[in-house]
């Protein structure tokens, strides 16, 4: 074997490695791109339906009547424009293990409250 052969192949399997450490790289930054846009996603997803008040939320008494389920205290926040959204309304009492609980009467909102500060707070009667 000529003496240069082997540097030959040691420099082959060395842009071999140099290639797939770019390759490797490139999908990382790749990963590492889309975990961000995620996680940017997720952040103004829950700002803006989580903590963020409806533009026409009634700053003042909220009323919830006697004898109404989750479903239909949900139905009238949302016609009194208190919550946007219904269904994550539901699902956060839900998840407070408090959906059969909610307590009938006035609720004081002295500014405007998102939906996760409404749900807390009729699941807790906090009035």
């Amino acid at each position: 074997m000529p003496p240069s052969e082997p540097s030959s192949r040691l420099r082959d399997a060395i842009d071999m490695a140099a290639f797939a450490t770019r390759l490797h790289l490139a999908g990382a930054w790749r990963l590492y791109a889309c975990i961000l846009a995620a996680a940017l996603a997720a952040w103004f997803l829950g700002w803006s339906v989580l903590l963020k008040a409806p533009a026409g939320f009634p700053v003042g008494l909220v009323t919830v009547e006697s004898g109404q389920n989750l479903d239909a205290i949900a139905r009238h926040l949302a016609d009194e424009q208190v919550i946007s959204h219904p269904l994550l309304f539901e699902a956060i009492v839900r998840a407070t293990g408090r959906g059969n609980r909610i307590q009938a009467g006035a609720y004081l909102f002295k500014e405007p409250a998102g939906t996760a500060n409404v749900a807390w707070r009729l699941a807790y009667g906090e009035t």
